[in-house]
């Protein structure tokens, strides 16, 4: 097991059916995305990252293998090399 800011989880390679949930921005602010694929900035707030996130089961820490950028905002593309917090895809209809 492992922690990612203070969330225990696996330190493993997510599969198809994990979205990136959480990672740090620039010197310890976080991003968020939603199950809706919304992605938000929370500067030192984690706990109000991790709400956002709708954090499920199977929670995974895996560094990113390439750049990824899922709603098309330069701002929010996520860096390779970027740890990131991975939760099991699941998302909700309103």
């Amino acid at each position: 097991m492992a922690s990612y800011l203070g969330i225990e989880c696996r330190k493993m390679k997510p599969t198809k059916k994990h979205r990136p949930a959480i990672w740090e921005s620039m010197l310890g602010t976080v991003k968020a995305m939603s199950s809706k694929r919304e992605i938000r900035y929370f500067d030192y707030d984690y706990e109000a990252a991790k709400e956002f996130a709708e954090l499920g089961e199977d929670l995974r820490a895996y560094r990113a293998d390439r750049t990824l950028n899922y709603d098309g905002k330069p701002e929010n593309y996520i860096s390779k090399g970027k740890l990131i917090l991975w939760t099991k895809e699941g998302v909700k209809d309103d």
